[in-house]
Protein backbone atom coordinates (compact mmCIF):
# COMPACT_ATOMS: atom_id res chain seq x y z
CA UNK A 1 0.00 0.00 0.00
CA UNK A 2 1.38 3.89 -0.01
CA UNK A 3 2.04 3.86 3.78
CA UNK A 4 4.05 0.76 3.14
CA UNK A 5 6.01 1.99 -0.13
CA UNK A 6 6.29 5.26 1.61
CA UNK A 7 9.12 3.68 4.57
CA UNK A 8 12.45 3.83 3.70
CA UNK A 9 14.43 1.07 3.36
CA UNK A 10 17.09 1.18 6.11
CA UNK A 11 20.42 0.48 5.23
CA UNK A 12 23.90 -0.47 7.02
CA UNK A 13 26.99 0.18 5.87
CA UNK A 14 29.67 -1.55 7.51
CA UNK A 15 33.23 0.34 7.32
CA UNK A 16 33.58 4.11 6.34
CA UNK A 17 36.53 3.46 4.53
CA UNK A 18 36.90 4.68 0.21
CA UNK A 19 34.21 1.31 -0.59
CA UNK A 20 31.99 2.23 2.33
CA UNK A 21 31.89 5.80 2.02
CA UNK A 22 31.47 5.90 -2.17
CA UNK A 23 28.88 2.87 -1.32
CA UNK A 24 26.32 5.45 1.32
CA UNK A 25 27.19 8.37 -1.37
CA UNK A 26 25.48 6.57 -4.52
CA UNK A 27 22.34 4.91 -2.22
CA UNK A 28 22.00 8.40 -0.46
CA UNK A 29 21.45 9.37 -4.40
CA UNK A 30 17.90 6.90 -4.98
CA UNK A 31 14.89 7.83 -3.55
CA UNK A 32 13.85 5.70 -0.45
CA UNK A 33 16.74 4.36 1.60
CA UNK A 34 18.04 5.43 4.38
CA UNK A 35 21.70 4.78 5.04
CA UNK A 36 24.08 4.74 7.91
CA UNK A 37 27.43 4.05 8.13
CA UNK A 38 29.56 2.38 11.18
CA UNK A 39 32.91 2.24 11.67
CA UNK A 40 35.04 1.40 14.57
CA UNK A 41 38.43 3.87 13.31
CA UNK A 42 37.65 4.96 9.93
CA UNK A 43 41.36 6.84 9.33
CA UNK A 44 42.46 6.07 6.26
CA UNK A 45 45.18 3.89 5.24
CA UNK A 46 47.88 3.71 3.17
CA UNK A 47 50.08 6.72 0.97
CA UNK A 48 47.65 7.10 -2.66
CA UNK A 49 45.70 5.05 -4.50
CA UNK A 50 45.58 5.27 -8.40
CA UNK A 51 42.27 5.81 -9.94
CA UNK A 52 41.48 5.01 -13.61
CA UNK A 53 39.03 6.72 -16.01
CA UNK A 54 36.45 4.17 -15.19
CA UNK A 55 37.16 5.54 -11.04
CA UNK A 56 36.92 9.19 -11.92
CA UNK A 57 33.53 8.01 -13.91
CA UNK A 58 32.19 6.82 -10.95
CA UNK A 59 33.49 9.77 -8.84
CA UNK A 60 31.61 11.91 -11.27
CA UNK A 61 28.73 10.19 -10.95
CA UNK A 62 28.16 11.10 -7.22
CA UNK A 63 29.68 14.38 -7.47
CA UNK A 64 33.30 14.55 -5.80
CA UNK A 65 35.30 14.33 -8.83
CA UNK A 66 36.50 18.44 -8.70
CA UNK A 67 37.94 17.85 -4.89
CA UNK A 68 39.53 14.35 -5.89
CA UNK A 69 40.93 15.90 -9.06
CA UNK A 70 42.31 19.10 -7.26
CA UNK A 71 44.22 16.83 -5.16
CA UNK A 72 45.41 14.98 -7.35
CA UNK A 73 48.38 14.55 -10.06
CA UNK A 74 48.10 12.70 -13.61
CA UNK A 75 50.00 9.05 -13.98
CA UNK A 76 49.58 8.21 -17.43
CA UNK A 77 52.69 5.59 -17.58
CA UNK A 78 53.05 2.49 -16.38
CA UNK A 79 56.13 1.18 -16.34
CA UNK A 80 57.10 -2.47 -14.73
CA UNK A 81 60.57 -3.31 -13.92
CA UNK A 82 62.41 -6.08 -13.13
CA UNK A 83 64.26 -6.41 -9.58
CA UNK A 84 67.77 -6.00 -11.63
CA UNK A 85 65.57 -3.02 -13.36
CA UNK A 86 65.05 -4.42 -16.57
CA UNK A 87 61.85 -3.25 -18.42
CA UNK A 88 59.26 -5.46 -18.72
CA UNK A 89 56.77 -3.04 -19.89
CA UNK A 90 56.41 0.93 -20.43
CA UNK A 91 53.56 2.64 -21.71
CA UNK A 92 52.12 5.91 -21.96
CA UNK A 93 48.64 6.31 -21.51
CA UNK A 94 46.56 8.69 -23.64
CA UNK A 95 43.31 10.76 -22.71
CA UNK A 96 40.65 9.94 -25.11
CA UNK A 97 39.62 12.58 -27.02
CA UNK A 98 36.89 14.90 -25.00
CA UNK A 99 37.32 13.04 -21.72
CA UNK A 100 36.68 15.95 -19.26
CA UNK A 101 39.81 14.02 -16.96
CA UNK A 102 42.94 12.53 -17.99
CA UNK A 103 42.97 9.04 -17.83
CA UNK A 104 44.75 7.41 -15.08
CA UNK A 105 45.42 10.10 -11.61
CA UNK A 106 47.22 9.27 -8.55
CA UNK A 107 45.59 10.82 -5.04
CA UNK A 108 46.43 10.26 -1.52
CA UNK A 109 43.87 8.54 0.55
CA UNK A 110 43.16 10.78 3.06
CA UNK A 111 42.15 13.39 0.56
CA UNK A 112 39.78 11.07 -1.40
CA UNK A 113 38.35 9.30 2.06
CA UNK A 114 38.11 13.44 2.96
CA UNK A 115 36.11 14.27 -0.44
CA UNK A 116 33.90 11.20 -0.10
CA UNK A 117 32.78 11.90 4.06
CA UNK A 118 32.32 15.35 3.24
CA UNK A 119 29.63 14.49 0.30
CA UNK A 120 28.31 11.73 2.39
CA UNK A 121 27.68 14.00 5.62
CA UNK A 122 26.25 16.85 3.49
CA UNK A 123 23.31 14.28 2.01
CA UNK A 124 22.46 13.53 5.80
CA UNK A 125 23.88 9.93 6.17
CA UNK A 126 24.49 9.01 9.54
CA UNK A 127 27.94 8.01 10.27
CA UNK A 128 28.42 6.04 13.48
CA UNK A 129 32.68 5.76 14.96
CA UNK A 130 33.52 4.27 17.11
CA UNK A 131 31.26 1.06 16.30
CA UNK A 132 31.66 -1.54 14.96
CA UNK A 133 29.40 -4.49 13.20
CA UNK A 134 30.62 -7.72 15.03
CA UNK A 135 27.93 -10.23 13.97
CA UNK A 136 24.75 -10.85 11.21
CA UNK A 137 21.34 -12.80 11.98
CA UNK A 138 19.44 -13.25 8.56
CA UNK A 139 15.53 -12.58 9.15
CA UNK A 140 12.44 -12.57 6.44
CA UNK A 141 12.74 -10.14 4.63
CA UNK A 142 15.97 -8.06 6.50
CA UNK A 143 19.20 -8.89 8.70
CA UNK A 144 19.47 -8.06 12.51
CA UNK A 145 23.14 -7.00 12.93
CA UNK A 146 24.95 -6.70 16.37
CA UNK A 147 26.79 -3.34 16.51
CA UNK A 148 29.06 -3.29 19.56
CA UNK A 149 30.05 0.42 20.59
CA UNK A 150 33.41 1.34 22.37
CA UNK A 151 35.59 -0.45 20.19
CA UNK A 152 39.24 -0.20 20.45
CA UNK A 153 40.65 2.40 18.27
CA UNK A 154 37.17 3.82 17.68
CA UNK A 155 38.13 7.98 16.64
CA UNK A 156 36.71 10.12 14.14
CA UNK A 157 38.34 9.77 10.76
CA UNK A 158 38.24 12.51 7.53
CA UNK A 159 35.03 14.49 8.25
CA UNK A 160 33.14 12.14 9.92
CA UNK A 161 31.25 12.43 13.19
CA UNK A 162 32.34 11.00 16.60
CA UNK A 163 30.44 9.08 18.66
CA UNK A 164 27.81 6.42 18.87
CA UNK A 165 24.45 7.43 17.76
CA UNK A 166 22.16 8.14 20.80
CA UNK A 167 18.81 8.98 19.01
CA UNK A 168 15.92 7.30 21.05
CA UNK A 169 14.99 3.97 19.61
CA UNK A 170 18.60 3.34 17.99
CA UNK A 171 18.42 0.25 20.25
CA UNK A 172 19.23 -0.63 23.87
CA UNK A 173 22.31 -2.51 25.20
CA UNK A 174 21.82 -6.47 25.96
CA UNK A 175 25.18 -7.23 26.50
CA UNK A 176 28.83 -5.77 27.31
CA UNK A 177 32.33 -6.95 27.82
CA UNK A 178 34.08 -5.20 31.26
CA UNK A 179 36.89 -6.34 29.91
CA UNK A 180 37.07 -4.21 26.80
CA UNK A 181 34.17 -1.69 27.76
CA UNK A 182 31.94 -2.79 24.48
CA UNK A 183 28.84 -2.86 24.82
CA UNK A 184 26.59 -4.55 22.38
CA UNK A 185 23.12 -3.13 20.36
CA UNK A 186 21.07 -5.44 18.18
CA UNK A 187 19.53 -3.54 15.61
CA UNK A 188 17.18 -4.74 11.75
CA UNK A 189 18.31 -3.57 8.68
CA UNK A 190 16.30 -3.93 5.26
CA UNK A 191 19.87 -4.37 3.48
CA UNK A 192 23.50 -4.53 4.77
CA UNK A 193 26.86 -3.86 2.87
CA UNK A 194 29.87 -5.48 4.33
CA UNK A 195 32.49 -2.69 3.40
CA UNK A 196 34.53 -3.30 7.04
CA UNK A 197 38.01 -5.00 5.37
CA UNK A 198 40.04 -8.21 5.32
CA UNK A 199 39.53 -8.26 8.82
CA UNK A 200 35.95 -7.93 9.07
CA UNK A 201 34.10 -9.55 11.93
CA UNK A 202 30.74 -9.36 9.72
CA UNK A 203 31.97 -11.47 6.80
CA UNK A 204 33.45 -13.88 9.41
CA UNK A 205 29.95 -14.80 11.05
CA UNK A 206 28.64 -15.64 7.60
CA UNK A 207 31.03 -17.18 5.71
CA UNK A 208 33.69 -19.91 7.17
CA UNK A 209 36.44 -18.97 4.80
CA UNK A 210 39.09 -16.88 6.05
CA UNK A 211 40.99 -14.61 4.18
CA UNK A 212 44.06 -16.88 1.42
CA UNK A 213 47.47 -15.25 2.25
CA UNK A 214 48.49 -14.68 -1.36
CA UNK A 215 52.22 -14.79 0.27
CA UNK A 216 52.90 -11.56 -1.87
CA UNK A 217 54.70 -8.03 -0.41
CA UNK A 218 54.34 -4.67 -1.87
CA UNK A 219 56.36 -1.98 -0.50
CA UNK A 220 55.21 1.65 -1.85
CA UNK A 221 55.99 5.27 -0.79
CA UNK A 222 55.46 9.17 -2.05
CA UNK A 223 57.70 11.48 -2.70
CA UNK A 224 57.82 15.31 -3.76
CA UNK A 225 59.57 16.01 -7.36
CA UNK A 226 62.59 15.15 -8.50
CA UNK A 227 64.23 15.85 -11.43
CA UNK A 228 64.36 13.86 -14.45
CA UNK A 229 61.61 11.47 -12.99
CA UNK A 230 58.54 12.06 -14.39
CA UNK A 231 56.66 8.49 -13.43
CA UNK A 232 57.02 6.03 -11.04
CA UNK A 233 58.36 2.04 -12.01
CA UNK A 234 57.21 -0.97 -10.43
CA UNK A 235 59.85 -3.66 -9.64
CA UNK A 236 58.93 -7.23 -9.66
CA UNK A 237 60.74 -10.12 -8.06
CA UNK A 238 59.84 -13.58 -6.92
CA UNK A 239 59.05 -14.93 -4.30
CA UNK A 240 62.25 -15.59 -1.79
Amino acid sequence: DEQAAAVPTRVLVAGAGIAGLAMANALSRIGGFEVELVDPDPRPVGVAVGLSSCALRALDGIDVLEPVLAASAPSMALHMCTADGTTLVHTVRETPEGQPYPDNVIVDRLSLAGALAASVMARGVRIRTGVAAAGIELVDGGAIVDLVAGVDGGRSGAGARSGADERPGAGAPVGADRGSGEATTRERFDLVVGADGIGSRLRASVFAQQPRDLEQLGLRWTTGPVEGLDHGIMYLAPHA
